[in-house]
């Protein structure tokens, strides 16, 4: 069984929603193994395979040396010096939209939602929700709290909206051939009834909003 003490050489961290499935397949693709959520995973624990790892074929590759996973973001600092932590990021109003309308996080009653309560109860464990009523609110405050963790230690960022050479030169790799569907883990992909991109009109003014756009600014998504 692998082991979050064993610290993983590259840790790709994100919100969740940004392609960290993709990550994951595009680096084992080229040679550099890595796993999804099972260093770290929705229970604070490290598990041998995880659901999707299971799911997408990660599993089977012995000796990964990476991990793709949301669920990096509170542990980042307990991480050896020498874990190379790469900062997955997407465009925040499709995180957005992706986690409240798509699969109805962040809203009143997330208790409920069966499927995904265990890892919104993790989320709502590192930062503070709790008192954020509206949904939009709540997921524009888990996308900067999120990131902000992350922040405080990576080494690299990469947009998925932007060419993975920009990933390979910075990992200073030259493949060949790579994996390349972007869509392999999306909503979009997987169902018929996908939710219109939110706009940021749309989303309530509130103090988490102009953090939003500030950190949408510092990422590149907006003028």
């Amino acid at each position: 069984m692998m082991n979050i003490i064993s610290n993983p050489e590259i840790v790709i961290s994100s919100t969740g929603r940004c392609g960290s499935v993709y990550v994951a397949k595009l680096l084992t693709s080229v040679g550099i193994l890595c796993d999804h959520e099972s260093y770290f995973g929705p229970t604070g624990k490290e598990i041998e395979n995880s659901f999707v790892s299971k799911r997408e074929g990660l599993h089977k590759f012995p000796k990964r040396i990476a991990e793709s996973s949301m669920f990096s973001a509170p542990f980042l600092k307990t991480l050896d010096s020498k874990t190379k932590i790469i900062h997955l990021v997407r465009h925040p109003l499709k995180v957005i939209t992706s986690f409240t309308k798509d699969l109805n996080m962040f809203n009143q009653n997330w208790r409920d939602n069966k499927s995904f309560v265990v890892t919104e109860s993790f989320i709502r464990k590192h930062i503070d929700i709790e008192n954020i009523k509206d949904q939009l609110t709540a997921g524009c405050a888990y996308y900067v709290l999120w990131n902000r963790l992350i922040e405080e230690k990576f080494n690299f960022r990469f947009k998925i909206e932007n060419d993975v050479k920009e990933l390979f030169d910075y990992l200073e790799i030259k493949p060949d051939k790579f994996y390349q569907d972007k869509k392999c883990n999306s909503y979009e992909k997987n169902h018929n009834d996908k939710a219109k991109i939110i706009t940021w009109e749309e989303i309530p003014d509130s103090f988490y909003k102009k953090e939003l756009k500030i950190m949408a600014k510092n990422y590149g998504y907006i003028e």
